[in-house]
């Protein structure tokens, strides 16, 4: 899992992110974002959280731009994305 966390922004290019799994926190089996995440001509894929937002869990601002969200899974809410913040 990847989190991106209150002390910066990230921005991420042509990059997989695969087979994921998070339990604690229950949220984000990809990637848990509290800043500014920033995606671009990325693949999240194959991830799982016990809680909400099997592939992203996106607290602050995501920027998705030509990426793919798929076969993720949450037991709770959000199987490819759960967003509480800003997502364009």
């Amino acid at each position: 899992m990847l989190e991106i966390g209150f002390a910066g922004d990230a921005t991420l290019k042509r990059l997989t992110i695969a087979d994921g799994f998070v339990a604690t926190p229950n949220e984000g089996g990809g990637i848990r974002n509290i800043n500014r995440l920033r995606l671009i001509e990325c693949v999240v894929t194959d991830c799982q959280s016990t809680g909400r937002g099997g592939g992203i869990s996106n607290n602050g601002t995501a920027t998705l731009e030509r990426s793919t969200v798929m076969n993720n899974h949450a037991t709770g809410i959000g199987g490819g994305i759960n967003s509480q913040g800003g997502l364009l």
